[in-house]
């Protein structure tokens, strides 16, 4: 009876490991869903606009740390759209403006200052204003390109590196440490799991890093007390991540958060040949760090890779690797 109890709790923990995550991708999956239908989409036609302060920088995307596309005179005309875009990160916020044909950046919204168009000055014929309006519309970068901020705003946003969000499979190495006969042992563990990563319907939509690994091999201490030892370790956890560099294809970043430990472990101790195996359950929790990069590999498939430093009863390092979709 006792270890139908044992065995009840441990399925219980799973299932609410794996409800957690569940809850996570579909509260981050329906959130924006509404937004990203078609019907709702509205076309930004753009406004003329003056840049403000000399030298002003257009970014690849909303980010002060992502990189200068061009630096921009005083004075010099501009169209850029009338939504302005929070910053990635909550850091600033950014008009999208052209730079030429077919070419785009993001300037920060104090450093463009909205005009208006206002009517010629000049008294004339009719050839003389038809003479104003085709210089108007080469010079005018609001006649440039009508349809240029035609893109639905979330799908814009959505299409940053890092506000994109991506599940696939994970695996995971770590030197793992743990307090046996009154000591500290290390060995490997391989594990194998699921990787979310991506904007969240919870904290505010903040970019989150996830992780649920699992294995049923245990550490190779284990083998010096115990003539055979089955069950299984589970380890999860959620980082806020932040962006170090961004591109198009590349993202550099690292983040902080927390971690979950449980394992249950049936060990059969050679102390001891003629009696049953010892049921060993532990629960851990402590703080994690991460640093990575990933790679686009093309519209909708991302290869990641990232090193982890977890912190709870003993201290190791981790390294993984995740092949993740566009979701």
């Amino acid at each position: 009876m006792a270890i139908k109890i044992k065995i009840l709790k441990s399925l219980l923990l799973i299932i609410l490991s794996v409800g957690t995550v569940s809850v996570y991708a579909l509260s981050a999956f329906a959130a924006p869903a509404v937004k990203s239908k078609k019907t709702a989409k509205r076309k930004d036609a753009g406004q003329s606009a003056v840049i403000k302060v000399d030298g002003s920088a257009v970014y690849e995307v909303p980010n002060f740390d992502s990189p200068v596309l061009e630096y921009m005179d005083r004075g010099k005309q501009v169209k850029i759209s009338k939504k302005i875009y929070p910053g990635i990160g909550g850091l600033g916020a950014f008009y999208k403006i052209r730079i030429k044909k077919g070419f785009y950046g993001y300037i920060a919204d104090t450093d463009a200052e909205v005009s208006r168009k206002g009517k010629s000055s000049r008294d004339g014929s009719d050839d003389d204003e038809d003479d104003d309006e085709n210089l108007e519309s080469e010079t005018d970068p609001t006649k440039l390109q009508s349809g240029l901020f035609s893109e639905n705003v979330q799908e814009e946003g959505a299409d940053t590196f890092y506000l994109t969000r991506y599940i696939g499979f994970a695996y995971s190495s770590f030197n793992y440490s743990e307090v046996l006969r009154n000591q500290v042992e290390t060995s490997p563990v391989k594990m194998l799991g699921m990787k979310m990563s991506g904007p969240t319907g919870i904290m505010g939509g903040m970019p989150l890093d996830m992780n649920v690994l699992f294995t049923t091999t245990a550490p190779n201490f284990y083998s010096d007390i115990s003539d055979a030892t089955s069950g299984f370790m589970l380890i999860s956890d959620a980082l806020v991540v932040l962006p170090l560099y961004e591109s198009q294809r590349v993202i550099l970043y690292y983040g902080f958060g927390a971690m979950l430990r449980y394992s249950s472990w049936q060990v059969k101790l050679k102390s001891q040949p003629g009696k049953a195996a010892i049921d060993s359950q532990e629960l851990g929790l402590g703080a994690a760090v991460t640093g990575g990069a990933a790679l686009r590999l093309g519209a909708r498939l991302v290869l990641r890779a990232d090193a982890r430093y977890y912190y709870e009863k003993e201290p190791y390092l981790g390294y993984g690797a995740a092949l993740q979709f566009k979701y």
